[in-house]
């Protein structure tokens, strides 16, 4: 709370002939005083030195083209006007009509009332006057629309697309109050009806139209809408009546006044087709984000009949537009501004000399110097038609429209120039905010300036908060991190680099304190240079059976370089075995899936080599294919009769022992030679060694030994047998 400087006004021990000059100089100054009153809302005027009229208020029609301004006589001679360049508005003159005086004479104390019409003013821009009398003196009053929005009731045009000989429905969501701006329902039966069809209209804004037997073409109507109190001007419907079916072209947004920043507020969102009309078939699920740092609530809407309609929250103060994309398409909605939630001092409105007025009556409004509204409410309640100083003292209520001011001044009365400054309290930390983040960004590489701030509930900066705080790489990046994390804030305030380790697009940073936190807005990550290659898990394989093995190029910090399209050699491990193909194929969006065969059994893993880069898979393992073959160990000359030993070892086709055989062989020798035993026992991890003997009634230079087990058999080398 900010008090008024007090005028302290002595009189004592002064002579009667000071102190009348002293009266006197008061009530000159205080013909200088000026003040405006513009749709209920005041600002303090200002006028040249020696002027002798003062504009005491002025009003501007709600349709903005006709401006009344309310002028008196404060000097003590008679003023005379031009009355065809008596106003200036916005710096052109302008004629009036001007009542309340005889011969456009103004005589002292007398008030004259100028009426000008055919004004096209914008009651939501500030808007400039002046009042020249003949001698050239002048008073200038600046008026400024509220920021809190009109709630005029407007119907607003709307466009269909109706098929040739096919009756058009339109339900209430869709129809033609959807766009429309503070209304409750249609006004029926319509304006005007349609020339090329006929129209049924509902209160609820629904309707069916049925374009005549074999049309195409434009057909309209009109209509008007109301609030219950006022009735809009009337509003034009277009139906296009075509052939060819309409498919979705875009989104569009109904106009988006200003708002208050975490406050919920009601946006629509219309389907469009190729022609303008409401793809009233759209029933798609959209996303919905905001430009900026700040972030919206929700993030996805679903249409139903072309439309969504739905309350929002945005958590930035700030200049923004909304868009949303869906279908292939998207819409951008108009530039609008989300402004802070109104804040509220106290003061106290103390006595002055005996008459001082400020006018106009208690509960008006007046002006700060940076033009936000204020409103003012007194207790008790201000004697007379104004805030009349009468040797007495009032408290009242200052709301601000927007706080987002650190420091205001408001200037209550001009008498003297009493003026209060209010300094806008500051409320605990409620969140952080972002400085904007371009894109695109890369992985390990700094984002240069990075201004984080700690604000209360409105916005303002908590420089009392100094404590450290954790950043954490969010939503599109989530499961990175901020390698500078955590920060130690100063004056409620952080500035400096981030590097960032996790690839991707929607990335944010989210900083938080305990159960406060604030998150940046959305921005791209690149990843950096390729620095490995990275596989899949590979599990358990089969020696000579084709497999697939992905292969992915990643920076540093394990992400997908998409940028990479090489050509990669391929080794194995599996000992003396060998890999195929031996090398990968170029790489698509830095990935590359291929199928390779291993020959050798065993523990394996593959690498990918690319010049420097490389990369190895974790390790695997290889089992041995279906048995193909039997061999021997090699067998030297033998004696008959005499026994020797003998190892035979189940392999597949690629040579690679078949562990897994346990059966029994039969054994047989060449050339009429008797082999004992004529069976084997039974193999052990594929592999059998035992004792046999060979007879024979002489001696054989070359024979064999031969081998079978489920229909595969195999022969050892020849050898000589004494």
């Amino acid at each position: 709370m900010r008090k008024l400087t007090k005028l302290r006004r002595s009189v004592k021990a002064i002579s009667p002939v000071i102190a009348t000059l002293l009266m006197i100089a008061i009530a000159v100054v205080a013909s200088l005083v000026a003040y405006a009153w513009v749709m209920g809302w005041i600002g303090t005027n200002t006028a040249k030195s020696g002027s002798a009229i003062q504009i005491q208020s002025y009003a501007v029609s709600p349709d903005g083209k006709t401006l009344t301004v309310y002028v008196q006589n404060v000097g003590q001679g008679s003023v005379t006007f031009d009355p065809n360049a008596a106003v200036y508005v916005n710096s052109q003159g302008k004629p009036s009509i001007i009542s309340g005086v005889s011969g456009n004479l103004l005589k002292p104390g007398q008030t004259a009332t100028f009426t000008v019409t055919g004004l096209s003013l914008d009651i939501t821009k500030s808007v400039v006057i002046k009042v020249v009398s003949s001698g050239g003196t002048f008073n200038q009053a600046q008026g400024v629309a509220p920021i809190a929005n009109s709630k005029t009731p407007t119907a607003v045009d709307d466009t269909y697309t109706a098929i040739k000989n096919t009756a058009l429905t339109i339900n209430s969501q869709a129809g033609v109050l959807a766009n429309d701006r503070y209304i409750t329902s249609a006004v029926t039966p319509p304006a005007t009806s349609t020339t090329h069809g006929t129209l049924s209209l509902q209160p609820d804004g629904s309707f069916t139209y049925t374009p005549n037997t074999d049309y195409t073409g434009d057909d309209s109507f009109t209509y008007q809408a109301t609030d219950g109190t006022t009735t809009t001007s009337a509003a034009t419907v277009t139906i296009h009546v075509v052939t060819a079916r309409p498919a979705l072209d875009s989104f569009e947004f109904a106009q988006i006044d200003a708002q208050v920043v975490n406050a919920a507020f009601t946006i629509t969102v219309t389907a469009k087709d190729q022609y303008g009309g409401t793809y009233t078939s759209y029933t798609g699920t959209n996303t919905l984000s905001v430009s900026g740092s700040g972030t919206i609530n929700p993030q996805a809407i679903i249409f139903a009949s072309g439309v969504w309609t739905g309350d929002v929250t945005l958590s930035q103060t700030g200049t923004v537009t909304l868009s949303t994309t869906g279908g292939g398409k998207s819409g951008t909605s108009n530039s609008f501004t989300i402004l802070n939630p109104p804040a509220q001092y106290t003061v106290t409105f103390f006595k002055g000399p005996n008459g001082d007025t400020i006018s106009p009556a208690e509960g008006a409004h007046i002006y700060t110097e940076a033009q936000n509204p204020v409103s003012i409410s007194a207790t008790p309640a201000l004697p007379g038609s104004g805030y009349h100083f009468d040797h007495w003292s009032a408290t009242g209520t200052i709301t601000f429209g927007d706080a987002n001011s650190a420091s205001t001044t408001a200037t209550i009365h001009s008498d003297g120039t009493i003026t209060a400054n209010f300094a806008a309290d500051v409320g605990p930390l409620n969140h952080f905010v972002f400085s904007p983040i371009s894109s695109p960004q890369t992985a390990g590489t700094a984002i240069t300036s990075v201004t984080i701030t700690a604000v209360d509930i409105n916005g303002n900066t908590v420089t009392s908060y100094a404590s450290s705080t954790t950043l954490t790489e969010t939503d599109g990046g989530s499961g990175g991190t901020v390698t500078q994390s955590p920060v130690t804030f100063a004056n409620g305030v952080w500035s400096g680099p981030l590097t960032l380790t996790k690839s991707g697009s929607g990335v944010t940073i989210t900083a938080t304190t305990g159960s406060i936190t604030g998150t940046s807005g959305s921005f791209t990550v690149n990843a950096a240079g390729v620095s490995k290659f990275a596989f899949s898990s590979i599990g358990t394989q089969t020696a000579g059976t084709a497999f697939s093995i992905t292969i992915t190029a990643q920076d540093t910090y394990g992400n997908t370089v998409t940028s990479y399209t090489g050509n990669p050699t391929l080794t194995c491990s599996a000992g003396t075995g060998t890999i195929s193909p031996t090398s990968s194929g170029n790489f698509v969006s830095g990935t590359k899936t291929v199928s390779v065969t291993i020959t050798k059994s065993g523990s394996a893993t593959i690498t990918a080599t690319d010049g420097s880069i490389t990369g190895t898979s974790g390790s695997f393992t290889v089992n041995p294919g279906a048995l193909a073959s039997f061999s021997f160990n090699t067998i030297g000359t033998q004696t008959r009769s005499t026994a020797f030993s003998i190892t035979i070892t189940a392999l597949d086709a690629n040579g690679n022992t078949v562990t897994s055989y346990s059966s029994t062989n039969t054994l047989s020798a060449s050339n009429g030679v008797t082999i004992n035993p004529t069976s084997t026992g039974a193999f052990s991890n594929g592999v059998w060694t035992g004792s046999v003997t060979l007879t024979s009634s002489s001696s054989r230079s070359s024979m064999t030994i031969s081998t079978t087990g489920q229909s595969i058999t195999g022969t050892s080398n020849s050898f000589k047998l004494n």
